[in-house]
């Protein structure tokens, strides 16, 4: 069940506090079924940012900070790239509402590949959630001193004799029908999901992002799926029937005999979008968590800011902290900056001060 969470900030709150341009505009058609894309946003990203700082370039208060480790910039990109193509999708699904006012030869044109742009969203949004997923589970490992370790050749082996007897002979087909390489998937997509949020989580994630939403995306390897113009609806293949009516001829000989095995293009991209803004909101939750849990860790504020500016009177107390952890441990373990100054355990801040672990 999805706890009920605000916003300290609103996306659509006054410049240079909420949201961008795109976040402003879109936010209400996401905002019903999504709201914990604002709350992580207020709750992770805000402070991220130069926002806060009033002293600063005006038109740089949206940009992330330039110090912040790779792992959290990529993090809030993927989050941001997510509303773009929710967006993408929330507005192209109704086009009909914007015929009257487009040129005929581009609404003709952008109706036609209207399917095939927005399930190739759906795939922008499953890919960047496994992302975002990813690096909130290395940063809890980092913390902990652990790393993910490659599997070895004989976990690798019992991998492969599963997935052979499982996958290949349909993978096999696939290859000779349509010509698409085989992969042998080492780590799944769905790996990093299910450290994060609990079975029945990772359940729906991958009967709507790995079964239906995936066939429709897988599209874009193909020739241009058919589809049948009935009473003045357009009429699809549900996913389940995609590979037996994948000829154009199939698929209209069906139609007359057996309408069951389709769905109308419209209710189809409706009900995908608002199935996946619930499964989203309730996987932010956890998201969420996660990130509670990684802000009150005692070393991720001196890990989000081992790179940050000090100034040169200031003893850089980041480093401090980090000496009296990692003392013990290699140069490598030390942030960028900052460094050992032989067997005597001080250590040179980035501001040039000379810092004695033991001291209190």
């Amino acid at each position: 069940m999805t706890v009920m969470r605000t916003s300290r900030h609103r996306l659509r709150d006054s410049d240079p506090f909420g949201g961008d341009v795109i976040e402003k505009r879109f936010w209400p058609i996401l905002e019903k079924r999504f709201p914990n894309y604002e709350v992580f946003w207020a709750n992770v990203i805000w402070d991220l940012t130069h926002r806060a700082d009033r002293s600063g370039n005006p038109l740089e208060r949206f940009q992330l900070a330039a110090w912040l480790p790779r792992e959290i910039q990529i993090l809030c990109q993927c989050h941001y790239t997510i509303f773009r193509s929710l967006a993408y999708i929330g507005v192209t699904k109704d086009l009909q509402k914007y015929a009257a006012s487009l040129p005929e030869d581009l609404f003709i044109v952008l109706e036609n590949e209207r399917m095939k742009n927005i399930y190739s969203h759906f795939g922008v949004v499953r890919d960047m959630t496994n992302r975002i997923a990813a690096i909130i589970i290395r940063i809890e490992e980092g913390l902990a001193g652990k790393s993910l370790e490659p599997k070895h050749l004989d976990e690798l082996q019992k991998d492969l004799n599963s997935w052979f007897d499982d996958k290949y002979p349909k993978a096999f087909e696939r290859f000779l029908e349509f010509h698409r390489p085989v992969s042998i998937p080492v780590h799944g997509r769905s790996q990093d999901i299910g450290q994060v949020a609990p079975p029945d989580t990772l359940r729906r994630y991958r009967d709507l992002f790995e079964v239906r939403l995936s066939r429709y995306r897988n599209l874009l390897h193909d020739a241009n799926m058919g589809r049948v113009y009935y009473d003045g609806i357009a009429w699809v293949p549900k996913p389940e029937f995609l590979h037996e009516l994948a000829l154009w001829t199939d698929m209209m000989a069906a139609f007359s005999e057996n309408r069951q095995k389709f769905e109308s293009l419209a209710n189809a991209m409706e009900s995908d979008f608002e199935r996946t803004l619930d499964f989203l909101n309730d996987l932010w939750d956890h998201f969420l968590s996660k990130m509670d849990q990684l802000q009150g860790h005692p070393d991720f504020k001196s890990w989000i800011e081992h790179q940050k500016p000090v100034r040169h009177q200031e003893v850089d107390a980041t480093a401090q902290i980090l000496v009296k952890k990692f003392v013990s441990t290699s140069s490598d373990s030390f942030p960028s900056g900052a460094h050992a100054n032989g067997a005597s355990g001080t250590i040179i801040s980035p501001s040039g001060q000379m810092i004695d672990p033991n001291e209190k």
